[in-house]
């Protein structure tokens, strides 16, 4: 298929972007620098310039695609906007799609995958399925309107994809708990000792977006998952083992980060668990 990847050059995005051309997929993604550019092209993809904030300037390009995977969030204060105004220019490119085949054969819908999260479920101690309601916490309240947008369009074939916590390829923890013990000098973390968080390898996310690029079918969601439900006490073992640092843990308000990353970081706030997948090694498809 032709492919093109928003949000490509990123910690995700690269990897969909890698693994989509291993199966011989044409992929572009959506640059908007020089540097990402280069990045691009250095993982064997091609190009085309311009940024999720202006959709207008590239939204023609559409046409010479067979679907989009939508892995860019900007987490700035603008990222609601940002996102839904992305979303309304791909949707009106797609009816008009859907127009221009309606006198005679009509054109395949436009695949259209979009990725929500788990952290739009809340705090939760069983696994969400495809009919659980979003408890968004306002930060995130946009990206649960955006699935829900995504799924009930009759001119997309749109899917949604929410992965767990993405973990770092060496240590298996998220990389905000890299960084921020790091920085601090000591492992923090917003939850409580029997709190838990369902994670996901960036490998195993890749092949699943691959897989639902291939195979998911319209309005179908899916759940990205390697581990289910990995407890405070081993993601500060992890953190520990990779940064040097004692296996301690100092519980901070989840305010401190979100003062310093940005109010996104809610998400780490929540204990979660996620549906076990059949085999650790490969990605869950519900």
């Amino acid at each position: 298929m032709r492919v093109l990847v928003l949000g490509g050059t990123g910690s995700i995005g690269s990897a969909v972007v890698t693994e989509l051309l291993k199966k011989t997929h044409m992929v572009t993604t959506l640059c908007r620098s020089n540097s990402a550019a280069a990045r691009a092209r250095e993982l064997g993809a091609a190009v085309l310039a311009g940024s999720i904030c202006a959709p207008a300037d590239w939204v023609d390009c559409l046409s010479d695609m067979d679907a989009v995977i939508h892995v860019a969030t900007g987490f700035g204060t603008d990222a609601a906007d940002v996102d839904r105004a992305l979303l309304s220019e791909i949707f009106k490119h797609a009816a008009g799609r859907a127009r221009l085949g309606a006198g005679g054969a009509a054109p395949d819908k436009l695949r259209f995958i979009y990725t929500g999260g788990m952290w739009l479920f809340g705090s939760r101690s069983a696994a969400p399925h495809a009919e659980t309601p979003y408890q968004a916490s306002a930060p995130w309240q946009w990206a649960a309107d955006g699935c829900r947008r995504v799924l009930l369009n009759p001119d997309i074939h749109g899917i949604v994809i929410h992965p767990a916590n993405v973990t770092d390829d060496e240590a298996g923890v998220p990389p905000i708990l890299l960084a921020d013990a790091r920085a601090a000098g000591h492992i923090r973390m917003p939850i409580s000792e029997e709190a838990t968080w369902p994670l996901v390898r960036r490998d195993d996310l890749a092949r699943l977006y691959a897989m639902v690029l291939e195979h998911g079918a319209e309005a179908s969601v899916h759940f990205g998952v390697s581990e289910a439900a990995v407890s405070r006490a081993e993601l500060v073992r992890r953190t520990a083992l990779v940064t040097g640092l004692a296996a301690e843990v100092r519980v901070i308000p989840i305010e401190v980060w979100q003062l310093r990353y940005g109010e996104w970081a809610i998400g780490y706030s929540l204990s979660q668990t996620g549906a076990p997948p059949a085999d650790s090694a490969k990605p869950r498809l519900p």
